[in-house]
């Protein structure tokens, strides 16, 4: 039987992570796991799992929107592949869940044989990632509109002057979301091409967001996706029009509303939940583990 890889991004809410390890935890199933180097407080994660192998691999500041994000997917990717013995890797952070038993889920990716990445082929990225964002790795960046001012002024005074990265490339730039379910052949194409990402991508705004999509596009690989949809195409339930993302459970007297949505979607992972929203992650976690 070949086993599935979890690559899973974490920064604490240790709680969620908690449930979210211990529904996947299965023989057939392997985590490999990065902290956030800012995180605090980190619990014996080992202690969650019964049957599935745990891997951390070393903690670095992970800063948004910045290419450190996409390094750390890299990194994770790239320990499951040397690891080999997986169909499947996924990427997650430490804030989803499932929404379908474990075994479910492996069944589904088994027979489907398909890659799954969703497509944004409008969004606003893609026209910044033509110019050099060196602000974006500054621990204030997300914190101070003022520093997003004078990104985007420089953003616009290149473009005055002709600055252009994607004709430095033959390869066109693509966009959609970064979580993702896919299979050896195309995790190894990913890898493969490492140098040219970090050329590609290095100094823009959310590169996660791009580097996998534009792989896929440029090498052949469209033709192995399940759905070029955004959505339906990860097969995630992630709610982009009530937040940034909207947090599940987070709108008082929509709870069960929330539940409900993602107990009846036919999709097999759902992002993002807070810790001060448990009531619905304590559901999921319970409704699922007495499906196994």
């Amino acid at each position: 039987m070949h086993k599935h890889a979890y690559l899973i991004m974490a920064h604490g809410s240790w709680g969620i992570l908690e449930k979210l390890l211990r529904l996947l935890d299965a023989e057939y199933n392997d985590f490999y796991l990065h902290i956030d180097v800012k995180a605090k407080n980190v619990p014996d994660i080992t202690a969650w799992l019964s049957h599935s192998k745990l891997r951390f691999i070393e903690p670095t500041d992970v800063r948004w929107a910045d290419y450190s994000q996409s390094n750390v997917e890299l990194r994770l990717l790239d320990a499951a592949l040397r690891h080999g013995g997986y169909s499947y890797f996924h990427l997650l952070s430490g804030v989803d869940l499932p929404l379908k038993p474990a075994r479910e889920i492996y069944d589904f990716f088994e027979s489907s044989g398909k890659n799954f990445l969703g497509f944004d082929e409008n969004h606003p990225c893609l026209k910044w990632s033509k110019t050099y964002h060196p602000l974006v790795e500054l621990p204030v960046y997300r914190k101070y509109k003022a520093v997003k001012v004078v990104d985007r002024v420089m953003h616009y005074a290149q473009l005055a002057v002709g600055v252009n990265r994607h004709r430095r490339c033959d390869w066109t730039v693509m966009h959609g979301f970064n979580w993702f379910s896919i299979r050896e052949e195309a995790a190894s194409c990913v890898i493969a091409h490492e140098d040219k990402l970090k050329k590609m991508f290095e100094k823009t705004i959310g590169s996660d967001e791009m580097f996998l999509q534009t792989v896929f596009y440029n090498c052949g690989l469209m033709d192995t996706l399940y759905d070029r949809d955004v959505y339906r195409g990860c097969v995630r339930s992630i709610d982009w029009k009530r937040g940034t993302p909207y947090v599940w459970g987070s709108t008082p007297g929509k709870e069960d509303d929330d539940f409900r949505e993602l107990t009846e979607s036919p999709n097999l992972f759902a992002r993002k939940f807070d810790e001060r929203h448990m009531e619905i992650v304590d559901r999921i976690y319970h409704t699922l583990s007495a499906a196994e």
